[in-house]
């Protein structure tokens, strides 16, 4: 059976994202972007942690890394604050009152805990989320590829053993496609629908109009330091419109 595409979309001008149903062999994918002489070249996985930013987490040689970008949890930022991973395996929220699931400040910014690849591996397919030390929940970013759709009221991250390293890629976008007339551009980027806040039932919506921005961030708190704030990443539709759906009436 053949690897299947799963979602793609462009990263920025001269660059594009696919992701794949498993990790990537090196078949060809037949992407309608991409010359079939060249797709080979134009083809590269991302490294495991800028992957694991995506999706939670990576295999990077023979270990298990779990990865939270702090730039998306102000709160993380400040001096001693932490989080932990939680799961089915380790008692989700308890997790947080135990040293070895913490994870651990890098050079490179972000937080990180690293476990043997086979230890974690085994215990797959699970579900996962991180949990901050007070118990406030880390929502994955929007535009994450693994979420669990079991739970419907939850957003929890989905490790997969068969996709691990290899499964995201970012390709080269060919140059005749690079180059786009302003007037395609404009006509492309259409205003379509509503902009603003909507409350329906039991949800509340926040679309944004900002098809040139490259992330969209939504933070909402009851307090004016942001303590408690919660933080959502916006999803980018094809018309340059960003939406987050919060599962509560914030009326």
């Amino acid at each position: 059976m053949g690897n299947r595409v799963l979602q793609m979309w462009r990263e920025s001008r001269e660059f594009g994202i696919v992701v794949l149903e498993f990790d990537w062999g090196g078949e060809p994918l037949g992407l309608p972007m991409l010359d079939p002489e060249t797709e080979m070249s134009a083809l590269s996985p991302l490294p495991p942690r800028e992957r694991a930013c995506l999706v939670g987490y990576a295999r990077e040689d023979d270990h298990a890394l779990f990865v939270v970008e702090p730039d998306r949890f102000p709160f993380l930022l400040r001096s001693g604050a932490s989080a932990f991973l939680a799961a089915g395996f380790n008692g989700w929220e308890k997790a947080r009152r135990e040293e070895k699931w913490r994870l651990l400040p890098t050079e490179d910014g972000l937080l990180v805990l690293k476990k043997p690849w086979k230890e974690i591996a085994k215990l797959a397919p699970f579900s996962f989320k991180f949990v901050t030390e007070r118990g406030k929940w880390l929502d994955p970013p929007e535009e994450a590829p693994n979420i669990d759709k079991s739970i419907p009221s939850a957003r929890n991250f989905l490790f997969l053993a068969d996709r691990s390293c290899r499964d995201i890629l970012r390709f080269t976008i060919p140059p005749k496609e690079q180059r786009e007339p302003i007037d395609d551009l404009a006509a492309r980027f259409v205003p379509e629908g509503w902009f603003g806040v909507r409350v329906e039932e039991s949800e509340t919506r926040f679309r944004l109009f900002a098809p040139r921005a490259t992330s969209v961030t939504l933070e909402i708190a009851s307090r004016p330091d942001l303590s408690d704030a919660q933080v959502h990443s916006l999803a980018k539709d094809a018309s340059g419109a960003w939406e987050a759906t919060i599962q509560n009436d914030l009326s």
